[in-house]
Order: structure tokens, then sequence, then C-alpha cells
């Protein structure tokens, strides 16, 4: 049996090898409470400065500068008047000092972000139509992941959708065709087709593409002035609306579809608000064939000029994974 003697503390070993388990003298200095003392003398040139820093008495730091020095054996400042000038070998600790106190930075920055998913917050402004279809399940997906974590959502016009995004009342943001591109980063896109939407037993339901003409021959409920399907059927629709039967007008897509689903009504919208109705066979969704006709460009917003945090960021992400297979 062999006694190995590592700093103060004798250690049994059955081999000839020292155990590397307990750290020498040397080592325990180098993570000593001294070396907080030392960096703090070192960045500010004078023990009465560093004693001032770190709200404690100058003899203090004095007094863990020389046991410092003593454990090293050897000198880290030298002594220049009533001053101090860092030795080269103080500037090697200091080196080391800074290292550490950057590792800890990054754990303190990482054990963060962990907390950030267990308590953050992610703010979702969208529209309704998204909000109606997809997004309940990729809330409750994500939520049965994280928890802990909260999330509000705010369903509001596409413009309000992209102000609250802006104005960082909303850190993603669900929107249709945004508009001053320098304020948003667009993290997803996609195009969509405006068309007509019928119960499954109506007149119209088995042909493939309908006439905006055909389907003013039926009661129809519009989008109100203002929204998005309505700036793209506006010039459609032109002096048409006068021969119409029935108009309604709504800014509520769901009243939209329920109206349809209780008689003759036509509507008109994208597929994405009516994914649930589709899915069930209760609605079909109609290609609208008059020339002219533009689409709606669904999009997933964020604010240009603000860094999202861990929570959203990881919210983001989720939607980016599942919202394509979706559409």
């Amino acid at each position: 049996m062999v006694m190995h003697r590592v700093g103060q503390i004798q250690v049994r070993n059955g081999s000839n090898k020292a155990s590397p388990l307990l750290p020498d003298r040397l080592g325990r200095a180098l993570y000593s409470p001294g070396l907080v003392y030392f960096a703090a003398v070192a960045e500010t040139g004078s023990i009465r400065a560093a004693s001032q820093k770190l709200n404690v008495a100058a003899s203090a730091v004095n007094r863990q500068l020389i046991q410092l020095e003593d454990s090293l054996g050897i000198q880290l400042f030298d002594r220049v008047g009533r001053g101090l000038r860092i030795s080269a070998a103080g500037e090697i600790l200091n080196q080391h000092y800074s290292k550490l106190t950057r590792d800890l930075d990054g754990t303190l920055s990482e054990i963060r972000e962990l907390q950030g998913l267990r308590i953050g917050q992610v703010r979702i402004a969208t529209v309704e139509s998204f909000a109606g279809s997809i997004l309940p399940r990729l809330v409750s997906a994500f939520t049965g992941q994280y928890p802990l974590l909260q999330v509000s959502i705010s369903v509001l016009s596409s413009t309000d959708v992209q102000d609250a995004v802006s104005a960082d009342e909303a850190d993603i943001g669900m929107a249709f065709n945004p508009m001053h591109a320098d304020r948003f980063n667009v993290e997803i896109r996609h195009d969509l087709t405006i068309g007509a939407v019928v119960r499954r037993d109506h007149p119209l339901a088995k042909r493939k593409k309908v006439l905006m003409r055909d389907c003013l021959e039926f009661p129809t409920v519009l989008p109100a002035r203002g929204l998005s399907l309505r700036d793209a059927l506006d010039p459609l629709l032109g002096r048409q609306t006068q021969r119409a039967r029935h108009i309604v007008e709504t800014t509520s897509l769901r009243f939209m579809t329920e109206l349809v689903l209780a008689g003759d009504f036509v509507s008109f919208q994208t597929q994405l608000g009516i994914i649930p109705r589709l899915s069930t066979g209760e609605v079909v969704f109609l290609a609208l064939g008059d020339a002219g006709l533009r689409g709606d460009q669904f999009t997933v917003i964020t604010n240009a000029k603000a860094k999202l945090r861990l929570a959203p960021s990881e919210f983001l992400a989720h939607c980016q994974k599942e919202i394509g297979s979706k559409l």
C-alpha cells in the first residue's frame, strides 16, 4: 500500500499513481475566494479602490491578496508608489479569472433560458381564420410539451395583428398580406386561394368551378369592408351586387360559415378558416373562375427590431415544423 500526500491531505491508493480526485495547494488557490479580491485589485489598480468596489475593508482585501500570493509562491503585483501594477504572473492569473467568469456567465445564461421555458410567456396575435382552424392544435401540442408556460392569444384583424407585433404587444403574429415589410420578419409564408364556400347539399356544390355571377344568384354573405378578403373580392363584385338576392356583411368568418350551414348562403374565403368543416364534409370549397382575382397570403411574422425570447422562439420553431403540413 502506497501513501500519497496531496496538499495537506493523505490519500491511500493501491497504485503508484497520484490520485487526481483532490486538488493540490496550487489548484485550490486558483479557485479560492481570494481570486475575487485579486480580480478587483487588477481592475481598479489599488487595494483601496478594490475595497470600495467590493464593499469590504481594505485590510481584508490586502490580507486575501497576501494569502493568494503565498499560496501561489509568486508576486502578483509590483508596488509602484502608492499604487499597484500587475505582474506577468498576475496577467496570467487574470486571464484565468476572466475565463472562469465567462464560463460562469454562459452557464447562468443557459440556466435562465431553461427557466424561460418553465416560467416564460408566449404572446400571440392572430387572425380569426387561423385561430379557428390550426392554432388550437399547435397550442395544445406546445403546452403539452411545456406545461408551465403561459400562452396568451388575441384574435384581431390582420392590420391590428401587425400593429400588435410592431408595438411589441405580441411576440408572434399570424396575419394576411403584411405591409411595411421593413418592420417585420416574415417567418412563414403561404399563398392561399379565395373561393366560394357552400353547404354540401347546395345547388352549386357539385361544380368544380363557379363565377361570381353564379354565386350572386343565391343569398350571399360577404366579409366586411376593411378585411383583406373583401379587398380581394371587391374588383369582382363591382356592380354585380345590385342583382344579388340577399347580401349579409360580417367581420366574423365563423359567422359566415355558420350562415352557410344554416341555409343556401354562399360565402367567400380561403380554405384556412374552414379546415374543420372541410374535413367533415359539411361544406364544399369551389374555385372562382373570374379573371383578376388575387389570392391571400398568410404569414407568421415577428418584430424585425426585437429579438425573440426563448419561449416565443421555441413556439415559432414549433410552428415552422407543423404548419407546412397543415396548409
